[in-house]
């Protein structure tokens, strides 16, 4: 008889995890809260927009090319376009830096025919942000140092040194520094006072010295729920026979001797939507003490317009939970006694709140930019963080329509809606003066919480959400979800953490040898051997004496 494996959360890890199980023989159940899968990647409607119109997280398109665990599943579900091919970078002051990976010189050309890590030579000439070659010199030792100390998960480079801090010990001049803060919203939604600074060199390594021309990001053919999500549910629903249970409340984690024995699960998928009395998003399956999305309102069950859901009680052989931690506690949050809250870890996961955005689709009644692009700006004096025209990525858009993300979403629901728009728009004006030479014939909006992302600075957050990997205190229980390596970012970190918890299933069930194999980023032959030479080996002792004795500099 065949094992049953129950999943938690319908995200990438969770279907990643899921797609590794079914594949050795287990069966699969995969429990939704949301009407659809995707989690982090899924879209939410907005109700307190008057166009009451679909919104999908743009940023959540991107993929970058050492994502090699999410690539090479996407790549079987045909879901990606072509290479995304260029950054655009801007200050407060309108100042731009443009990365490409396509050269726009000469000698970029030249230089990017180059083998890996000297192919980077383009990058610095053609880098707009730098126009004298002393700043473009001076971040040299940048790369030589994310070269050297990037491949590895933990760098001696402590990491409480914030990125700001680093490049300005590291002699950068005052241009390379402003040219580097500028880009590192972009990257990782981060400024440089909050951004590690060994976190953001093994970025650099991974985008830059890995291989020739790999700075672009590949997009997906359409919104990430149609050309990858959805793609995927069909796949293992109509080949490999998973269930998905969508509109799935799981309300209970039964423990009895160190083993989950039952969920409590209530189904909602008969009912209809509710909408939130706090900030009017229509959501489904709300139900007593339920948790809003959007606005984070729990629900009390007073409120005469909730309604019970069909309960259940689930059993399977093991369970994974591809939950983030915040979404994992809240199960067993308001139960004093569950044995889930003798276990330090579980405790642990009580701390992370997740980030609020507000995301913003702007229609255009034509194509008033050039290229592709994606903004990193200063949250200081931008009502946004970020602004891509997805017209250039998208067949089915003919004029311009942009996505822009706000980190800031708890500052920014203070405006009225129409107010934020109109700052919106002035905004993005600033930033793509061509705007103006066309005319706005739809703006959506959403703020969004569904529990989405840790943006806000949390070393080691990993650490403590999942010390020992996968496997917790009870034995049929194990754990995936996001950011779940020290360095890995998003999507990628999802998916091998689905992998990873997956394994931890046969590993119990002594079928360590079906494990799934977890692809790192591959060294291009050059990088591979300047850092195994003995130049790189003194340097990395030099560093390793100088960066153990010192004091980190002081945050900003």
């Amino acid at each position: 008889m065949r094992k049953s494996v129950i999943v938690l959360g319908g995200g990438l890890a969770g279907l990643r995890a899921a797609n590794v199980l079914i594949n050795c023989g287990y069966k699969v159940t995969v429990l939704e809260r949301a009407p659809m899968a995707g989690g982090c990647t899924s879209s939410w409607v907005d109700h307190r927009d008057p166009e009451k119109g679909m919104i999908r997280k743009g940023q959540m398109q991107m993929n970058f090319p050492f994502y090699v665990n999410l690539n090479r599943w996407a790549d079987g579900l045909d879901a990606y376009s072509g290479p995304l091919d260029g950054f655009y970078f801007h200050d407060q002051h309108g100042r731009r830096s443009h990365l490409s990976a396509t050269p726009k010189s000469f000698m970029g050309r030249l230089f990017s025919k180059l083998p890996a890590p000297l192919s980077a030579l383009q990058i610095l000439w053609d880098f707009d942000g730098l126009p004298r070659w002393r700043d473009k010199l001076s971040t040299v030792k940048f790369h030589i140092l994310a070269m050297l100390f990037g491949q590895k998960a933990v760098p001696p480079i402590n990491d409480d040194w914030n990125f700001y801090g680093l490049m300005k010990h590291m002699g950068l001049t005052h241009e390379a520094i402003e040219a580097y803060r500028r880009i590192t919203y972009s990257i990782t939604n981060i400024s440089d006072a909050d951004q590690v600074g060994p976190k953001f060199m093994r970025l650099f390594y991974l985008a830059y010295l890995r291989d020739k021309n790999i700075l672009g990001c590949r997009m997906m053919n359409d919104d990430c729920n149609v050309a990858l999500i959805d793609k995927a549910v069909a796949f293992l629903q109509a080949c490999h026979g998973v269930e998905f249970k969508f509109n799935c409340h799981v309300r209970d984690i039964s423990i009895e001797k160190d083993k989950a024995v039952s969920l409590l699960v209530e189904n909602f998928s008969n009912f209809s939507n509710s909408v939130c009395p706090h900030c009017g998003l229509l959501f489904p399956a709300l139900g007593k003490e339920s948790f809003c999305p959007a606005c984070g309102n729990t629900f009390d069950a007073s409120v005469s317009y909730l309604i019970d859901g069909q309960q259940s009680r689930l059993k399977a052989d093991y369970v994974i939970s591809a939950l983030q931690p915040h979404q994992l506690f809240q199960i067993y949050a308001r139960n004093e006694n569950h044995p889930l809250r003798q276990y330090p870890e579980f405790r642990a996961l009580a701390q992370f709140k997740g980030a609020q955005l507000t995301v913003s689709r702007v229609f255009m009644d034509a194509k008033v930019t050039e290229g592709y692009n994606l903004t990193g700006l200063d949250r200081d004096f931008f009502s946004f963080n970020g602004a891509m025209d997805l017209s250039h990525i998208m067949p089915k858009y003919k004029n311009s329509v942009f996505d822009l993300l706000s980190d800031d979403a708890e500052v920014l629901q203070a405006y009225p809606a129409e107010t934020l728009k109109a700052v919106l728009r002035q905004d993005l004006q600033k930033v793509f003066p061509t705007v103006a030479q066309a005319k706005v014939t739809k703006h959506l909006m959403a703020h969004i919480r569904p529990e989405v992302l840790y943006h806000r600075a949390a070393p080691r957050l990993n650490s403590r959400f999942m010390p020992d990997g996968p496997v917790t205190p009870v034995s049929n229980l194990f754990l995936a979800g996001d950011w779940t390596d020290d360095f890995e970012l998003g999507k990628e970190a999802a998916v091998r953490s689905g992998i990873r918890a997956a394994n931890a299933v046969l590993a119990a069930d002594d079928r360590a040898d079906e494990a799934e194999p977890i692809l790192e980023p591959s060294v291009a032959p050059l990088v591979k051997s300047i850092q195994n030479s003995w130049v790189a080996r003194r340097i990395q002792r030099r560093y390793m004496k100088r960066y153990l004795k010192e004091l980190p500099p002081k945050r900003g």
